[in-house]
C-alpha cells in the first residue's frame, strides 16, 4: 500500500512538473507574440496619412479641374503620360481618419499617385521593399503599384519595376513586395552627382478609365519582405509635418520692412529664414501683398532679390523693396522646394 502510495505521489510530482513547463512554454510563446506584434518598421513615405496640408492651408478639402503634376496634398502628386490630363480629389474626414480620394475626369493615358522618395541611396540595389495601404474603389479597378529610380521630376528615368492588383468596392488592406533596381548604372555616369536630384518615386497606377474614384488611406513603404503596421514617418504626425516642410512650407504672418530706418536708401530688404533647411537652393517662392503693394521691381514694388550673395538658398529668401517712409510688407509666404 505504502509503494502505491508512493507511485501516485510521483506520478502527481510528474504531472505538476510537466503542467509547470507547460505553462512556462505557453507564457513565453505569448511573450514571443506579443514581441513579433510589436515590431513596426520605419515607414519610408511621408505623409501618408495626409496629416500635413501645409500646401493647401486647410486640413479637409475638395480640388476640381487639377492637371497633370498637381498636388493631391503635401508630397502626394498625380501624373499622367500625357499634360491632358484633368482630375478631381480631395482630402476627407471619416471621423476616426483621414482618407484621399481621386478620380480621373477626362484626358489621355493612366493617372499616377506619386511621391518622390529623395536621395535613391538610402536604399540598397537589389533589395526588398514592402508597399502597404488601404483603399476602395467604386468600381472594382485594376491598378498598378511600382517604384522607380528617377532623376528629377521624371527628367530621367529607369524601368519601373511593378506588381498588379485589383483595388475592389470593399476597403482592403492591400501589400505589394518590390525589388530595388540596380540604380547605380542608372547615375554612373553624373558627373556632378548630387543626391537631392535623385530618387526612388513609388508609383500607383490607377488605370484610364474615367469618372471611378479610388479612395485611400495610411500608405507605407517599408524596408523587407513583410508589412508590419502603419506608423507615420519619423514615427508621429509632429515629425511627418516637420519632415514635410523640407519639401514646402507656408509662412502665414505678417512680415514688415523697416524703410523708415535710413530714408537715404535707395533700397531695403528683408531677410527671411526657414524653419528647416531646404531640399533646393532655387526653390519657388510666392507671397501675397496687400493695400496697394505690386509684386516685382516696380513702383510700390517687392520683390525677390537675385545675384550673388543675396540670392535666395536653401536656409532663406532675401527680400527688396523700395517703397520708402511708408509701410512696407508681405504676407502668405510659401517656399515650394519639392520634385
Amino acid at each position: 500500500m505504502t509503494n502505491q502510495r508512493q507511485s501516485i505521489e510521483t506520478l502527481d510530482n510528474k504531472i505538476n512538473t510537466t503542467q509547470r513547463s507547460l505553462n512556462s512554454f505557453e507564457q513565453e510563446s505569448n511573450n514571443v507574440f506579443v514581441k513579433k506584434q510589436e515590431i513596426v518598421n520605419p515607414n519610408l513615405l511621408m505623409n501618408g496619412n495626409f496629416c500635413s496640408f501645409e500646401r493647401y492651408n486647410l486640413e479637409f478639402y475638395s480640388l476640381n479641374n487639377m492637371s497633370s503634376g498637381d498636388y493631391l496634398t503635401d508630397r502626394w502628386q498625380v501624373f499622367a503620360l500625357n499634360n491632358d490630363l484633368k482630375w478631381n480629389g480631395g482630402v476627407y474626414d471619416s471621423k476616426t481618419i483621414r482618407y484621399v480620394a481621386i478620380s480621373k475626369m477626362s484626358g489621355s493615358g493612366d493617372m499616377q499617385l506619386v511621391q518622390f522618395i529623395e536621395n535613391i541611396t538610402k536604399f540598397e540595389t537589389l533589395e526588398y521593399v514592402t508597399i502597404s495601404f488601404w483603399a476602395r474603389a467604386e468600381k472594382n479597378k485594376r491598378a498598378s503599384v511600382q517604384i522607380q529610380p528617377v532623376k528629377g521630376r521624371f527628367e530621367q528615368a529607369m524601368n519601373p519595376v511593378s506588381k498588379d492588383i485589383t483595388i475592389t468596392d470593399v476597403i482592403t488592406r492591400y501589400s505589394v513586395t518590390l525589388q530595388v533596381p540596380n540604380f547605380w548604372f542608372f547615375m554612373k555616369d553624373d558627373a556632378n552627382l548630387d543626391r537631392t536630384k535623385y530618387a526612388l518615386a513609388l508609383k500607383i497606377v490607377l488605370g484610364s478609365e474615367t469618372n471611378e474614384p479610388v479612395y485611400f488611406q495610411n500608405i507605407k513603404l517599408e524596408k523587407g519582405l513583410i508589412s508590419t503596421p502603419f506608423i507615420n514617418y519619423n514615427g508621429s504626425e509632429d515629425g511627418d509635418r516637420q519632415a514635410c516642410l523640407r519639401y514646402f512650407e507656408r509662412i502665414r504672418r505678417r512680415l514688415h520692412f523697416s524703410p523708415f530706418i535710413k530714408t537715404d536708401s535707395l533700397e531695403y530688404f528683408l531677410d527671411v529664414l526657414y524653419k528647416v533647411q531646404k531640399r533646393t537652393d532655387s526653390p519657388t517662392i510666392n507671397f501675397d501683398v496687400v493695400d496697394g503693394m505690386q509684386k516685382g521691381d516696380v513702383v510700390n514694388g517687392i520683390y525677390v532679390v537675385n545675384g550673388g550673395l543675396l540670392n535666395l538658398n536653401r536656409d532663406g529668401v532675401l527680400f527688396g523693396t523700395k517703397i520708402k517712409n511708408a509701410p512696407a510688407y508681405i504676407e502668405n509666404i510659401t517656399i515650394d522646394a519639392d520634385f
